[in-house]
Order: C-alpha cells, then structure tokens, then sequence
C-alpha cells in the first residue's frame, strides 16, 4: 500500500513509497487530451526511509534514514544508490528539504535536515546533470529559536516557480514551516553562503494560532498555511503574511484530516486539498467581496473514492496543472483539474460554466 507521496517543486515528477521501503518514481507526460502518469524508475532501500526530497531539474533524489542520507540516481528502471553518508543530530531529524540555489545555472544543489532542536546539516550535491555526482556535507547550522518544536516540514510549491532575486529578505519565498505544541506556527527561508560555507536562515512570519498540540499543518510558497488540531477535526486556514485567520471548519467527529495539499490556480489564488480516510476535499480562495460577510474559502469539490477501492486513502499530492494524484492500497488515482458543470458545490458558487459541460478547477 502507498504510505507517501512525495513530488518535486515543478510537479512532473512523483516517489510514492511503501511502508517496506520500497519506492516507484512516476514522471507526468502532457497529451493534448490531458496528461498521464508513467512509471519511470522503482527504488529499493536496506534501510528505513525516513523522508524523501526530489531534487529539481534532475534524476536524482535524496533519502533521510534514521542516522545517514543517500543519493540515488533514478535515470534508469533501477535507480541506483550514489552515495551514503551517515550522521548524527543531537535529536530526530524531522524532515530533508532543498535549499535554493545561489544561482540557477550552478550544476550544484544543497539540500537540509532539521531537528527537533532546531539545528540541522545541509549537504551539497556536486553535478547534478551528469551520472556521477557526488554528495558532501557542507555545513551544520543552529535557526536559533530554543522552545517546544512539535514539527518542521518543508512547504507545498504553489504558484509559479518561485524566482530567486538574489536578496535575502520578507520578499524571499517560504521553503519550512515549523509548528510548536503550543500552536505556534512561523514560517522560514533560507540562503546558502558558499563563499563562507554556511546556511542563513531567516524567520519570515510568526503566527500564534491558540490551537494546543495540533496534529498536522501544511503551508505553501504563497503564504498560506493550514493546522489541524489534536482531535484532527478542526481545520483552520491562515495568512501568514499577516497573521490572520481566513476560515475555519469542524467536521464530523468520525472525519478524521490525514492530510493537507496546497496548490494554486496560475493567478495565485490558493486550493487546499484535505485528505480524509475515504474522500478528498478541495476548498478554494473565493474573491473578496466587501459588500457581503461571504466566507472567504469554500469547498469546491469532494472526490470519493470508496466507490473504486475498499482501501484508506495513503497519501494525495498535487501535479503541476491541477491535476490530483490519491494513492489507495497498491493503487494510484488521477483526477483531472475538470468538475462536472452541474456538481452541486459548484452550482453554490454560481460560476460561469458558458454552457460546457465541466469547469476548469
């Protein structure tokens, strides 16, 4: 059964993973008709994965185990293991996540893990278009907050590919979110020094949501972020940039959130896919309206898929273009960014379907 779905920044490429360790490797091909998903490479590891990173504009993708990383190249059916390195961390490692890159022609990446303490190694990753790269370890670095971290995690990719301006400021893109037991949510950006051989990490936004030991969080690169809370039925969405609550919702006692996705439309308005055990639920940004007290989220679409498979649902993860990828059991589903024209929820919102018999999400 799928556990994880993993893709990276661009979204055309997906790691689903297994709880035995083994991982497959999907790549997205455009048709004019749509797109599809093509199994591209199968990977098998002796050793726990812990988390799984992609790295961009690469066939390679790096491992965290429980005291060691690895880099595997996925170019072939078989992907092969380049490298291991172990480590050690004064505490768990709670997530790997890429760090941007000084400058995007470098054939050089660099990729991080955090611990619960908030100190961490970044790694760098020599050569990443040719078959023999290489992985070393670049640095440690403190982010320099001591208090009760529950989690850190890296963003969703929503929006266009975001552009490195070369500055290092409030205008820099979010790459981690972190979340303490006492329902403090900040998010986090970070610069590779290479000259002096560090990593800077700058706070970016600190929201104190009153929400006690919540149980999952998501944010995306566009400044929103979701928490759920300790029972997993209370789902709230915030703006980070300013600290502001933007809906909220308590669904039913035996609708338990697993799991938080964000994506967005080209022109930035934020989607939210939240995972529950048998259906998916995507809400969606609404305009602003001054002129009435419209919510300014609501559900656009509920995708069941106890209809197709007795299984829970794994894991969900979005493509590139809208599309939505549900692992269930030993199987993968992909739903098109299409909604039926005469759905119910989106006949509430009173879109223009111009007489088609779907609406682009």
């Amino acid at each position: 059964p799928v556990k994880k779905i993993v893709r990276n920044a661009l979204g055309d490429t997906l790691i689903s993973r297994t709880d035995d360790n083994k991982a497959m490797i999907w790549r997205q091909k455009r048709r004019k008709s749509g797109s599809m998903l093509l199994h591209k490479s199968i990977l098998f590891s002796d050793e726990h994965i812990h988390r799984t990173c992609l790295i961009e504009d690469s066939s390679l993708l790096v491992n965290l185990h429980h005291n060691g990383i690895s880099l595997w190249n996925f170019h072939s059916y078989h992907a092969k293991r380049l490298a291991h390195l172990p480590f050690t961390l004064s505490c768990k490692p709670l997530c790997v996540l890429p760090l941007p890159t000084p400058d995007t022609n470098s054939k050089v990446a660099y990729v991080a893990t955090i611990g619960a303490d908030m100190t961490g190694i970044a790694w760098e990753i020599q050569g990443t278009t040719s078959q023999d790269c290489q992985l070393r370890k670049f640095c440690t670095f403190d982010m320099g907050l001591k208090e009760d971290l529950a989690y850190i995690l890296p963003v969703d990719p929503a929006g266009p590919k975001a552009k490195h301006s070369g500055f290092f400021d409030a205008f820099s893109p979010d790459i981690a979110l972190s979340y303490t037991h006492s329902g403090i949510l900040r998010t986090w950006t970070a610069k590779v020094d290479r000259a002096n051989t560090r990593v800077e990490w700058l706070l970016k936004s600190t929201v104190d949501t009153g929400i006690t030991n919540p149980s999952l969080a998501s944010g995306s690169t566009i400044r929103k972020a979701a928490l759920v809370d300790e029972d997993r039925t209370h789902l709230t969405i915030w703006d980070t940039n300013n600290a502001q609550l933007e809906f909220e919702e308590h669904f039913a006692q035996h609708d338990i959130i697993r799991d938080l996705d964000w994506t967005s439309t080209p022109d930035m308005q934020s989607i939210l896919a939240v995972g529950f055990p048998h259906k998916v639920v995507l809400l969606s940004q609404l305009r602003y309206d001054y002129l009435d007290a419209q919510p300014s989220w609501t559900q656009i679409r509920e995708i069941w898929i106890r209809d197709l498979t007795p299984h829970p649902i794994g894991d969900s993860c979005w493509l590139t273009n809208g599309h939505l990828v549900i692992g269930a059991g030993n199987q993968l589903f992909v739903y098109d960014k299409e909604i039926d024209a005469g759905d119910r929820l989106v006949s509430e919102l009173r879109i223009p379907s111009r007489g088609l018999s779907s609406v682009d999400l």
